[in-house]
């Protein structure tokens, strides 16, 4: 069953917001969306401070696709936050679909 859209950034309209769990071999990143502009998602990785770390490429996305979000991304040492991004074909940043804490596994 496709998620109704309930949110809306500058990026694209959220039907399920962005999660995060832990997951072998780093961290799993699921949602729904459906963007405004194609291009990339990309995950931008963040430090307790807010500084940026490493962007991953994530997925591609397009206008006339919905985007039903569920990978892993690598964790990286020092990493407290992951914003979920698109990127244009441009390479304009878009805006921010989301934003999560990373999981700590124990």
């Amino acid at each position: 069953m496709t998620p109704q859209f309930a949110n809306a950034t500058e990026a694209g309209m959220i039907g399920r917001e962005l999660a995060a769990a832990s997951a072998p071999g780093g961290v799993r990143l699921t949602g729904f969306f459906d963007v405004f502009y194609a291009g990339r998602l990309v995950a931008r990785v963040y430090d307790s401070r807010g500084v940026a770390l490493k962007t991953i490429d994530v997925t591609k996305a397009d206008p006339l696709e919905a985007v039903s979000l569920d990978t892993v991304i690598p964790v990286l040492p020092g990493a407290a936050t992951i914003s979920l991004h698109l990127v244009d074909e441009r390479g304009l940043d878009r805006g921010s679909l989301g934003q999560v804490e990373v999981v700590k596994s124990n």
